[in-house]
């Protein structure tokens, strides 16, 4: 019963530092020949005899993997996260493409408007933005008999 809980102590101890341990992000993947040591030292279960050192030598190799299956985790969760980001880029670049797209036809369309409105010149640029003038100006072009309105 006490070999179980100082197991269950070791594994805790491991699956600690692993959640303490901060990763850098790094651009390139990490090499699959460097393996993960934890901080606490495997040499001192060695000292003891045999049978004990059989026990120690499992812990360790327990605590490697819990180690490893944390990192696999971690991985994986990064791994999800960068897909996220990825797709929201995806969708903003879209969306500044749309938006471009929108500003070059708005541009294009106030050139237009800019040659026509040389031939016919508005009385003021407040008429324009006001849109209670707007619809009066409409209003009088209809009563107008000369005047007819074209839908492009």
């Amino acid at each position: 019963a006490q070999i179980h809980a100082q197991d269950d102590d070791v594994q805790e101890h491991a699956k600690e530092e692993v959640a303490t341990d901060v990763v850098p992000p790094n651009p390139t993947s990490p090499s699959p020949s460097s393996p993960v040591i934890p901080s606490s030292p495997p040499h001192q279960s060695l000292s003891p005899p045999q049978p004990q050192a059989a026990e120690g030598s499992s812990h360790v190799f327990q605590q490697v993997l819990d180690t490893c299956s944390a990192l696999v985790l971690r991985v994986e969760g990064l791994e999800t996260a960068n897909a996220a980001q990825q797709l929201e880029i995806v969708k903003l670049k879209a969306r500044v493409r749309k938006l471009e797209k929108l500003n070059k036809v708005k541009s294009s369309k106030l050139r237009r408007l800019r040659k026509v409105g040389t031939s016919q010149r508005i009385k003021s640029s407040d008429d324009v933005e006001n849109v209670f003038n707007q619809g009066r100006i409409i209003v009088d072009m209809e009563t107008d008999e000369g005047v007819e309105l074209v839908v492009d």
